[in-house]
């Protein structure tokens, strides 16, 4: 049985029940032991399992696929120190969420579907929270004609994660949305990011398997999204793993470079628009 696990560390110089960080486990690597000497200061308290499933991964038949287990958390901190954890049940091809209490209990009486799309793959969610706002990203393995499968989709929820929004499809392309290529021949999948600025303002960005690193923003809690804006990324150096950072007006992009030994890191950051872009490292 592949299990998720949430583990709740607390500061042992804050006491007890002061929340500090979180470590999410999924799949095979729930079982793996834990180094104590890893976090010094902190003690973490015992596992506690987010959800589970039969560890089933047959062969791959794009959305016929008979996958049984659970994967790919995501987790972020709510303003009262709850934690919102997001992941993929391959089972019913869909993304829940839950929201733990600083105590650990599950706030929700079942987990939410957020994608609500049983007939396709959703997963590598990404998730934020803002008061009372939950926002989630994920790929959804949508083919729209192209020659890899793959979109950007979004919701977002208004009531502290009890209900989200008819997903939206943000890229809306043939490029295969969502895959880091490394090779012609070889990509990793979740190629994309979501952060909520300072202001609330909710940047995602993403890169394709055609090359092009995309970016948009709301803002507006996620009601509507800007036209997306191509940064970087061609098909002979296509952009991947997209990390982003903002600061007020400031944003901030670093990503990698697939097809090339090199493997440089680069970055971009705005003021508001794009105004320089450079090697971070060579």
């Amino acid at each position: 049985m592949s299990t998720l696990n949430v583990l709740f560390p607390f500061r042992t110089d804050l006491g007890a029940g002061c929340a500090a960080t979180a470590l999410l486990t999924g799949g095979l690597f729930a079982s793996m032991p834990f180094m104590a000497s890893a976090s010094p200061g902190i003690t973490w308290s015992e596992p506690r399992e987010v959800a589970a499933g039969e560890a089933f991964r047959g062969s791959w038949r794009m959305n016929d696929s008979d996958f049984r287990f659970v994967d790919d958390p995501s987790a972020a901190f709510a303003d009262d120190g709850a934690l919102g954890v997001v992941w993929a049940d391959q089972a019913a091809q869909d993304l829940k969420f839950q929201l733990f209490g600083p105590d650990g209990r599950a706030r929700l009486e079942e987990p939410v579907n957020v994608s609500n799309s049983p007939d396709v793959f959703s997963w590598m969610p990404r998730v934020g929270i803002d008061g009372d706002h939950v926002y989630v990203l994920w790929q959804e393995i949508v083919f729209s004609g192209g020659s890899h499968g793959g979109e950007a989709f979004f919701a977002r929820s208004t009531d502290g994660g009890e209900s989200f929004s008819e997903p939206v499809n943000l890229s809306e392309t043939a490029d295969g949305v969502g895959k880091g290529r490394l090779t012609e021949n070889h990509w990793h999948n979740g190629s994309h990011d979501l952060i909520i600025g300072p202001d609330g303002t909710v940047h995602v960005a993403w890169t394709a398997f055609e090359g092009g690193l995309h970016y948009t923003r709301s803002e507006d809690g996620g009601e509507t999204f800007a036209e997306p804006t191509r940064v970087a990324g061609d098909d002979e150096l296509p952009a991947r793993g997209p990390s982003l950072a903002a600061d007020g007006e400031q944003v901030v992009m670093a990503w990698t470079v697939g097809e090339d030994p090199a493997a440089d890191i680069r970055g971009s950051y705005s003021l508001d628009i794009w105004l320089y872009r450079g090697d971070y490292a060579e």
